[in-house]
């Protein structure tokens, strides 16, 4: 059963005062003396109350809607994921209400504690997992949610996810079946290296190299990011330091694409010099003048499982306890296969 929401009249009975002035306490500028807003205010943050966001009530009336936020709208993943989620939230009847924190711990919380002034019914949320308020937020205000791409040490609540520890080994497994024996890992930049996926996809990469004989200490894993000219950067910094690698495993295809760009440019021969996979399998990732080998991300999935459990949770006024992972495919193009040239 969903946790009883505080309302403004138990915050007003316990601070002593009117719900009127329970109200102005939330109002920058407005009449009441500083000591009585600070006393309100503290007792509304010890009784986990939030107040609601008359934006909300504006736009949306009487209607149900459900959070998405997302760590960083304009990467491809993210735009399939809302695109997804508003597919399905409408057609159960549903509004949805995305927000975008960039990665940024800060705006997390902000746009996290909007979401539940807002009184949505629902959050689905891809942490930035660099600050545990957020989470802290959302579990006191008792309402429904689930995790979705990637999960922070501190989060224990349910989630759906990419199974990022197969998809590292399945990479390593492919690239030692084609041969290849001097390996290299691309991974994020130096701010969100450290996240649940990047770490997952790494130690997959690194305990499947192991298993065939090649020793995790001789990889280099170099920080490079998530787009397009950081692996070209990425690619760069790796020649320049004069270590020979004769595949690549990215975290992202991105990435990958960048890192096949800038050894093309140095007349290295891709798929036969130069093995290079990455992760999301985008559009642009099967044309011709790219042919990444890539896995096929279960966005789709991950976001119809999420969504459909939150909505069940929600509807039967019932605990939400998930822990699922899919697993991603793995499609060869050119940039692995030597018989593709």
């Amino acid at each position: 059963m969903e946790k009883k929401r505080v309302t403004i009249t138990d915050v007003a009975r316990e601070a002593q005062v009117s719900e009127t002035t329970v109200s102005l306490a939330f109002k920058e500028g407005s009449r009441i003396s500083e000591p009585t807003r600070k006393r309100i205010l503290e007792t509304a943050s010890r009784m986990s109350y939030f107040p609601d966001s008359a934006a909300r009530r504006l736009r949306f009336g009487s209607g149900k809607s459900i959070g998405l936020i997302v760590t960083d709208i304009t990467n491809p993943w993210h735009a399939t994921v809302v695109r997804s989620a508003d597919q399905i939230v409408r057609s159960s009847g549903y509004q949805l209400i995305i927000a975008e924190s960039n990665w940024d711990a800060a705006t997390e919380v902000d746009v996290t504690r909007n979401m539940i002034e807002s009184r949505v019914l629902g959050l689905i949320m891809c942490f930035s997992e660099t600050t545990e308020e957020s989470y802290l937020l959302i579990r006191r205000s008792g309402i429904p949610h689930v995790a979705i791409d990637t999960v922070p040490p501190f989060y224990k609540g349910p989630s759906v996810l990419s199974d990022h520890l197969y998809a590292g080994s399945e990479a390593a497994r492919h690239l030692l079946f084609c041969g290849c024996s001097r390996p290299a890992f691309f991974t994020s930049d130096p701010g969100t290296r450290r996240f649940s996926t990047f770490t997952l996809l790494e130690k997959g990469f690194l305990s499947g190299l192991r298993k065939g004989g090649i020793d995790p200490q001789s990889v280099p894993i170099i920080e490079a990011g998530l787009s397009i000219s950081q692996g070209q950067d990425a690619y760069a910094r790796l020649r320049a330091s004069g270590i020979e690698v004769d595949c690549i495993f990215c975290v992202n295809d991105l990435c990958a694409i960048g890192a096949l760009e800038e050894a093309k440019s140095r007349g290295v021969s891709i798929g036969e010099e130069l093995r290079v996979i990455g992760i999301d399998n985008l559009e642009f990732s099967a044309l011709e003048t790219v042919s990444l080998t890539s896995f096929a991300d279960p966005r789709q999935e991950i976001m119809k499982a999420a969504a459909n459990y939150l909505i069940e949770s929600i509807e039967d006024e019932e605990p939400l306890d998930i822990h699922r992972k899919f697993r991603s495919r793995l499609i060869e193009r050119k940039s692995t296969s030597r018989a593709a040239h």
